[in-house]
């Protein structure tokens, strides 16, 4: 459960549209923030959560750094974009 994101025993997850999850980040037995949690869900307020890193501080370079959590605000609008996808640890 902890690639999930869940990092408490019990720990609440709605796997909704698209492969997008939302994680319940307060107590279960707190019956006030469960009703919130999915009456958010339910009017589709909630954010998704992502495994993401921190967006930069400065994007100014020539090569934007285009993280997890920002994904759909660049991509899929009016520019062409070219992505290159890498995982550091990889060498």
């Amino acid at each position: 459960v902890q690639n999930l994101g869940i990092t408490e025993t019990p720990g609440i997850l709605i796997a909704g549209d698209n492969n997008k999850k939302f994680l319940f980040d307060g107590k279960v037995s707190d019956g006030d923030a469960l009703k919130a949690f999915f009456d958010g869900y339910a009017s589709g307020s909630l954010n998704a959560h992502m495994k993401s890193e921190p967006v930069p501080e400065s994007n100014d370079d020539p090569v934007y750094v285009l993280v997890g959590s920002e994904f759909d605000k660049v991509i899929g609008g009016e520019a062409d974009v070219f992505v290159e996808f890498y995982a550091p640890w990889c060498g």
